[in-house]
């Protein structure tokens, strides 16, 4: 599978409505589904409880959506393989396609799930940085672990590469939680709420360089 493909590296408002649309996304998935719509973590954890409590439908259920992610991930890999040295522009556009699918669904069908699940599978393989600085847009455990060190080193002597490091990692840690809080207070009509991730999706690609 192609490494994930970086989106410039002045990409400070991208990175955050990337993670701002995962979060939120993340709540709403869980709150109709009960399992996470970017998280895959969380339900591989979810699928392997079900398994071991015999919950054969629940197993089925948490397994199909690592299925989507993963088919997410590999149809965008193969496009910014096939699309080589230019960024994952098209792949990002080919999320707000199946954002907008999803708006004609009850978010309480798993092909709602399913569609929303592959377009954070997509989001995923666009690795976004800012001043050489990548940062994953779909789950905040690896932002978090990366963080903590640079605290610990104190900031006040930390080089100004490492202050920007911090910075940016708590940013991007804060927009996740935004979009989080963010779905969790939203009770939108049926469909509308797909506008929140979809619109942030909409102004990434239109910012993200071609090449």
């Amino acid at each position: 599978m192609n490494k994930p493909t970086a989106a410039g590296q002045d990409s400070l408002p991208m990175l955050l409505l990337l993670c701002l649309a995962a979060g939120y996304v993340d709540v709403i998935g869980y709150l109709q589904q009960k399992v996470f719509a970017a998280n895959m973590t969380g339900n591989t954890v979810l699928a392997v409880m079900s398994l071991a409590v015999r919950d054969w439908a629940g197993a089925i259920e948490r397994a199909s959506t690592l299925l989507a992610f993963f088919a997410g991930a590999t149809v965008s890999a193969l496009l910014m393989r096939w699309r080589r040295g230019r960024s994952g522009r098209l792949s990002l556009w080919l999320e707000v396609a199946l954002l907008a699918a999803a708006c004609a669904l009850d978010p309480k069908r798993p092909e709602w799930l399913g569609l929303v699940t592959s377009a954070m599978g997509i989001q995923a393989t666009v690795l976004v940085r800012h001043r050489q600085t990548p940062v994953s847009t779909v789950v905040v455990t690896n932002t978090i672990a990366r963080l903590a060190p640079l605290m610990v080193g104190g900031i006040a002597g930390a080089s100004a590469q490492q202050r920007s490091e911090a910075g940016l990692l708590a940013a991007s840690w804060a927009a996740y939680a935004a979009g989080a809080l963010a779905g969790a207070l939203s009770t939108p009509p049926l469909g509308l709420w797909v506008l929140v991730p979809g619109a942030a999706m909409v102004l990434v690609a239109a910012l993200m360089p071609r090449r």
